[in-house]
């Protein structure tokens, strides 16, 4: 996806900004486009903070010539636009290989502050699709993913974050020259829909008892365009949670489990959760999907108490039960309105402090560690706690947090960037109540 820059200000000299995200399918029609390795400049070290880098420049190798450099240029010389702290970090790594979708200033390449080229890694789909297209064998299509959301501009966030679950077997369809053109999503709710040729087009997706969604879309003569869909269903799962005392609880946490279909984020289990709020102190799940769950109070594990987060473990309808003992909860049709799903809170949980340090061999902080922590299952078929942070700039390396001390702990640091460390950085640590020091030194 390609970032463009939205300024927004709000009081001189500070100046804000946020990166509204642009399509492949619109990238494919800029005046220069290619694939290169990065040969000087960008950052070349894990020392190097990407969101507050200096760097002003990079050389790329050119690899692949698609549009608008001269035949045979063999380097390209780009600008980077970057505003440290602000709008995106600086993409391009030495040695890492980018598809470039540069922009011009004064006669020269330009990128940022937010940026547009894509890591040929990462992005493999769009780079697919970019040969494609340069090598004439794009068939005219709309594309994109179907998943269920009120907002289908949500679609692609709410996926890439577990938040939630996309629809394979959707049906989107349109018509031209009096002729249908059809297709289905597959697993992961995408799909691409092969068409004559290029216009304006009535989409529909369509998979009963979900509400059918329509969209008007416009579609190059030669290209590509991309449309996702939100999909509805009139499903509802309502309750309380209790305390121990019998009392109804405020803002208590409860998530909902798909065990048909794992959530996609690493950090949860959950693929939607909701609190329980006034005047009646429930909870309600709508849109939810065909499908068989887990309703879970405190998904996400005894967090230290504070304005939204509780202390307490987690447990499982019906009222407080274990894991083992969950009860299913099943969807099979749409109008379904189950109330009364009531879950049971359990008693609070011990916590103990935890402070890591990550430097580097020379004592400088690591200030794009990220710290991940795991709290081993207390019971055969739980889920682990999971706490995941990045060091803030300024606090010299250090992270402190809390962490049920009746689990056993894991600390491992990565490169909040996804860089690679080239070794392992872990260790462990049985339950208990005694603080937790550790300091990882992280060698370039």
């Amino acid at each position: 996806m390609r970032l463009l820059l939205t300024f927004m200000a709000f009081a001189l000299p500070a100046i804000s900004c946020e990166c509204a995200r642009q399509t492949i399918c619109d990238s494919l029609r800029s005046p220069t486009i290619f694939i290169g390795e990065v040969i000087d400049g960008g950052i070349s070290s894990i020392q190097e903070d990407p969101w507050h880098s200096n760097v002003d420049h990079v050389r790329f190798k050119v690899l692949e010539n698609f549009r608008g450099l001269p035949a045979g240029t063999q380097t390209v010389d780009l600008q980077v636009m970057a505003l440290p702290g602000m709008c995106a970090p600086n993409p391009y790594y030495r040695g890492r290989k980018y598809l470039v979708i540069p922009g011009k200033a004064d006669g020269k390449f330009v990128d940022g502050p937010c940026f547009s080229g894509r890591d040929v890694e990462k992005a493999s789909e769009e780079v697919r699709e970019v040969r494609q297209y340069f090598a004439g064998t794009m068939p005219t299509n709309v594309h994109g993913q179907v998943a269920i959301d009120k907002d289908p501009s949500s679609v692609q966030y709410h996926l890439a974050v577990g938040e939630t679950q996309p629809l394979a077997g959707v049906v989107v369809s349109t018509f031209s020259g009096g002729k249908p053109y059809s297709t289905m999503t597959d697993s992961n709710g995408r799909y691409s829909l092969s068409l004559p040729t290029g216009g304006n087009y009535q989409l529909r997706a369509s998979l009963k008892p979900y509400v059918p969604q329509d969209a008007e879309i416009s579609v190059p003569r030669r290209g590509c365009a991309e449309q996702d869909f939100g999909m509805e269903i009139d499903n509802t799962i309502s309750g309380r949670v209790w305390d121990v005392r019998g009392q109804p609880l405020k803002g208590a946490n409860v998530g909902l489990i798909d065990l048909d279909r794992p959530s996609r984020s690493d950090r949860h289990a959950w693929f939607n959760q909701k609190y329980t709020e006034a005047p009646d102190l429930t909870y309600t799940f709508e849109n939810v999907p065909l499908g068989r769950y887990l309703l879970v109070f405190n998904p996400d594990g005894p967090q230290p108490k504070d304005r939204f987060d509780l202390p307490l473990e987690s447990t499982y309808y019906p009222l407080g039960s274990s894991r083992a003992k969950a009860q299913i909860v099943e969807i099979k049709s749409g109008g379904v309105h189950l109330s009364g799903m009531d879950l049971i809170a359990s008693e609070p949980v011990q916590f103990r402090d935890v402070t890591v340090q990550v430097r580097f061999p020379d004592g400088t902080p690591m200030n794009t560690a990220q710290v991940r922590c795991v709290g081993q299952p207390l019971q055969p078929g739980d889920f682990p706690w999971i706490l995941e942070k990045s060091l803030i700039l300024g606090k010299n390396g250090l992270l402190q947090f809390q962490a049920p001390a009746n689990r056993k702990l894991q600390l491992e640091v990565k490169d909040s960037f996804g860089r690679d460390l080239k070794a392992s950085y872990t260790s462990t640590h049985e339950p208990g109540s005694t603080p937790i020091t550790q300091e990882f030194v992280v060698t370039p």
